[in-house]
């Protein structure tokens, strides 16, 4: 994997992405108005030339990483935010951070299809998203004419968010609300990516010119690495007067607990292998394993997502919770 390197951005104006052969700096081409692009060069194929291309958006979201690998294939996402693809005969996986894991044979994988998928609606240059009922239309987004919406790469993430490519092969990003959070464009004919969006809200783009390409929001959140995988959430960690809180439901499946929700007590309770770990939003009382413990900060709701104390909650489950400081890791060990 290489990082890549960011030249210089500019903002608002226009700005490069460069996919292809090592160079001294950006090459010169059409550059678009935009409201945030930045510069960038990345190595490709060893017979290849630079492709150069633009991501809008690119204040909040970046090329994080590339995979050199040959005539990538069949990619696909799973539940976990894992991505799978074929080269020179074989599986490989990627994590969302651009590094490496095994891969056993996939061709029977089950892939990630979307939490939008039955609502999400193509036709031509528009795409809109129907109400949970299908009788009205919540928001409908436009591609300037003539471009038209490749229907088949419609997808969404965890997140409501939703992505697709148009027949040109740009990946495009929407938020819950259809509003742009980033394009990425290939400024070369003859480029052909295959994107696809993981339930984290990141997202890949394969191609025999380039490898494997990584997008990623930009953020200060901590890693989270558990038995040495690290683990990707819809919803970032929250640092809040020093403590981390993490999203309740992904942290309790990550560490294997079976979790019960009271809604009319906004209550979590969390069980594994005869542990347990009750707390209450905006309440300073957990119960771990029965008795009553004080907390220093209080579970909270926010944007609807129920973030609890990462230290405690795992702890009381006979987690082992370790904060490195130096990389912003929080490393947990199942018992």
């Amino acid at each position: 994997m290489k990082k890549i390197v960011r030249w210089f951005s500019i903002a608002p104006a226009a700005a490069m992405l460069l996919v292809g052969a090592a160079s001294a700096g950006p090459s010169v081409g059409a550059m678009l108005p935009s409201e945030s692009l930045y510069f960038y060069a990345i190595e490709g194929s060893a017979d290849g030339g630079p492709i150069a291309a633009e991501l809008k958006g690119a204040d909040r979201f970046e090329a994080a990483w590339q995979l050199h690998v040959e005539d990538p294939t069949q990619l696909y996402f799973s539940s976990d935010s894992t991505a799978y693809y074929r080269s020179e005969g074989m599986w490989h996986a990627v994590l969302p951070s651009g590094d490496r894991i095994s891969a056993v044979d996939r061709s029977n994988g089950t892939a990630y299809e979307g939490s939008l998928k039955q609502r999400l609606l193509a036709e031509d240059s528009a795409v809109s998203l129907s109400s949970s009922g299908g009788s009205e239309l919540l928001w409908t987004y436009r591609l300037p004419e003539p471009k038209r919406i490749d229907k088949a790469t419609l997808q969404s993430d965890e997140l409501g968010n939703t992505y697709f490519q148009d027949e040109q092969g740009y990946w495009y990003s929407l938020n819950a609300e259809g509003r742009e959070r980033y394009i990425l464009e290939w400024r070369q004919k003859g480029v052909k990516a295959l994107c696809k969006a993981a339930p984290s809200g990141d997202s890949v783009c394969a191609s025999s010119s380039f490898g494997i390409l990584g997008i990623r929001e930009q953020n200060n959140a901590p890693r989270i690495m558990v038995d040495g995988r690290e683990r990707f959430f819809p919803q970032k960690a929250q640092i809040q007067d020093g403590s981390t809180f993490v999203p309740m439901r992904a942290l309790f499946e990550a560490l294997g607990a079976k979790v019960e929700w009271d809604a009319a007590t906004r209550t979590v309770e969390a069980e594994k292998q005869g542990r347990s770990v009750r707390l209450t939003i905006d309440s300073l009382e957990a119960e771990i394993d029965g008795e009553s413990t004080a907390l220093r900060q209080a579970p909270y709701l926010s944007e609807g997502v129920t973030y609890i104390p990462l230290r405690l909650a795992g702890e009381a489950l006979g987690a082992a919770v370790v904060w490195e400081q130096h990389t912003r890791t929080i490393q947990i060990a199942l018992p």
